[in-house]
């Protein structure tokens, strides 16, 4: 029965969303191949690479984790072109078959669609998924291995790197201006980097969303040294986080 419900809420994606599946091949194309190392797509491979043909071909056999794999790089251009639409198939077969990341994204589709075709959202109910499943992320890495990804920090919104070793989703006071924080009467505080020891101040962030995941109330750091926003354990510690290759899956249960 939650198999037969998953698929027809996949159907209902493909329809909605991508207008089916057959239009869905067509819309994307042939399939062009990429190295791993090649997070730009650049130079396309004649064939594809064995470890997304391996992928490939175990989601070919119903291996719902591969189908789901196979789903996050259709959707983030991973060894692949991207195409939403083929995504969209993947993840509708992994759901299928219980894997619940793929069951997450397949709600939150349904969500979009409906607000799509609905009066015109407002606020927090603008991408939500809902409150009966969990909200997700995906997150590529880039470059030398590090994950890049969007975060908004009370409606505005900036480049960021998800880094494990910052404690607080942490920033330079040149960002936090630019995002109207006001951090000058936080709690000062010592904090060791890669570059010595930092003063900070310690504030506050109201709301904190990064792709699908919206946490309230996240603790924050302000330094004077130039640097990217990083999104530290004080937002990672919240969600269960995984990653695949050049894919970090974040989820809020």
């Amino acid at each position: 029965m939650e198999n037969a419900k998953s698929s027809q809420v996949g159907r209902l994606i493909c329809v909605l969303l991508i207008g089916g599946v057959s239009s869905a091949m067509a819309d994307c194309g042939a399939d062009r191949f990429f190295g791993p190392d090649d997070p730009d797509n650049r130079t396309p491979l004649t064939a594809a690479h064995p470890d997304f043909a391996k992928t490939q071909r175990l989601a070919a056999r119903a291996n719902v984790v591969e189908e789901r794999n196979l789903a996050v790089y259709y959707e983030t251009g991973y060894m692949v072109d991207r195409c939403p639409d083929k995504a969209a198939l993947w993840y509708e077969k992994a759901a299928a078959h219980g894997d619940e990341v793929a069951r997450a994204w397949v709600a939150r589709q349904a969500a979009l669609a409906r607000l799509r075709g609905g009066p015109e959202c407002f606020a927090d109910r603008c991408g939500a998924a809902g409150g009966d499943g969990p909200q997700v992320a995906f997150v590529q890495a880039v470059g030398a291995g590090a994950f890049k990804t969007m975060v908004t920090i009370n409606g505005k919104t900036v480049p960021a790197i998800i880094d494990t070793g910052a404690t607080f989703v942490t920033m330079s006071a040149k960002t936090a201006g630019e995002l109207g924080l006001g951090y000058e009467g936080g709690k000062q505080m010592k904090m060791n980097t890669a570059n010595g020891t930092t003063t900070n101040n310690a504030i506050m962030l109201d709301r904190v969303t990064v792709g699908g995941i919206t946490l309230s109330r996240v603790e924050g750091a302000v330094g004077q040294t130039d640097m990217p926003v990083l999104i530290g354990m004080s937002f990672l510690r919240r969600v269960n986080m995984t990653t695949n290759g050049n894919v970090m899956t974040l989820v809020r249960p």
